[in-house]
């Protein structure tokens, strides 16, 4: 496995050379330290209520819809 990096930003040679050693750094600053691991959270009572309420108020107006039928 190879990394390409590539700089045309420049109009000099040099520069776009010392343009592409400047990502490098900033890719391997970035790949350096891993992912912080995600917490895992339970959902507020509110997020829940407010589901259920949704849920509620979705299955009202199918019920509503079938019976004209």
């Amino acid at each position: 496995d190879f990394v390409q990096i590539k700089s045309e930003k420049f109009r000099s040679q040099k520069r776009n050379i010392d343009d592409c050693i400047e990502k490098l750094h900033r890719f391997l600053s970035i790949v350096e330290k891993p992912p912080r691991k995600r917490k895992a959270t339970k959902p507020t009572k509110s997020s829940i209520q407010k589901r259920l309420k949704g849920k509620r108020i979705r299955s009202e107006l199918k019920k509503i819809r079938s019976e004209k039928f």
